[in-house]
């Protein structure tokens, strides 16, 4: 084994004897939200697949219309995936490679939990959220980079003539 290869197994978990992985990267449900608090009951009914987006990828670069490439605020991202019963008894811990800037996690429209923090990976362990067969996995994401973000930077709200609010970084 190489160096490079030692190396990258430390930094990500690989299929074992002992560990299976699932990947769940690939296209998924897709919503703009607003620049607010993001409608908790909204997550109690799945996406219905309107609006799809690559996952791991960043919204605002994939997008080709204005309101995603420039959009500020809260989206959400949706999958389903199946739990193998082989699995179910062992620990299930779901891991991210990261959420840029703030990710509220919910499976089966549970609460899993949240960070705060892009470019750092974070996992939670699932297995009271999940059960055999067919679960709903949501993620509920907020880009906003501001004074309390890393990195940081600078939000300006503005409110136009209409009453609409314009948000720029």
């Amino acid at each position: 084994m190489t160096y490079e290869e030692r190396g990258s197994r430390l930094l990500y978990p690989v299929n074992s004897e002992t560990r299976a992985l699932l990947d769940l990267g690939g296209v998924w449900n897709f919503e703009l939200g607003s620049f607010e608090e993001y409608d908790q009951e909204l997550l109690q009914v799945p996406l219905s697949g309107g609006n799809l987006m690559a996952v791991p990828a960043s919204y605002n670069d994939l997008g080709v219309v204005e309101s995603i490439r420039g959009h500020v605020g809260w989206v959400r991202y949706e999958t389903n995936f199946v739990v193998p019963s082989a699995l179910v008894d062992d620990r299930v811990v779901l891991r991210f490679g990261s959420v840029t800037h703030y990710g509220k996690i919910y499976i089966n429209g549970s609460f899993v939990g949240e960070h705060v923090g892009g470019f750092t990976r974070f996992e939670f362990e699932i297995n009271q959220f999940i059960h055999r067969g067919q679960n709903r996995l949501t993620v509920v994401v907020n880009n906003v980079v501001d004074d309390s973000t890393l990195p940081v930077g600078t939000l300006n709200v503005t409110q136009g003539a209409s009453g609409k609010k314009d948000r720029k970084e």
